[in-house]
């Protein structure tokens, strides 16, 4: 058995590998992709600029087009949408909530986010902007 930092040097297994996805477990909780849908152009440019003026943000993809397919007051409804995938910090995820329900036209945004990992630079690129 090996002991590893990343988990407060308790026993985690006899390989290195154990202990390495240890680390990236607890270092992966930190980085978050946030998906909003939008009506429009207009509305995702109102969002993006708000959430990077903010610093809330290190990068907001805006994805044209795509079409959503949902149950709304017992009736399934289609609508083209655009989808924002926002870049932060997992602990900005609820100011991000907060400030983005009070501009979003919608009655039940959507505002999702998961786990992300990435590259070690990409993730310190996150850090260093998303405030």
């Amino acid at each position: 058995m090996v002991e590893h930092p990343a988990v407060n040097g308790r026993v985690v297994g006899s390989s290195p590998t154990v202990g390495v996805f240890y680390l990236w477990k607890k270092m992966n909780k930190k980085y978050i992709s946030i998906f909003i849908t939008v009506p429009n152009m207009r509305v995702a440019n109102n969002i993006t600029d708000f959430l990077l003026d903010k610093k809330l943000v290190a990068c907001v993809n805006i994805i044209p087009k795509i079409k959503s397919v949902y149950w709304w007051e017992n009736k399934v409804c289609k609508s083209n949408e655009h989808l924002l995938v926002a870049k932060t910090i997992k602990s900005n995820f609820n100011k991000i909530v907060k400030e983005v329900e009070k501009i979003h036209p919608y009655e039940v945004p959507e505002i999702v986010c998961i786990d992300i990992n990435a590259n070690k630079d990409y993730l310190n690129w996150i850090k260093e902007y998303a405030k």
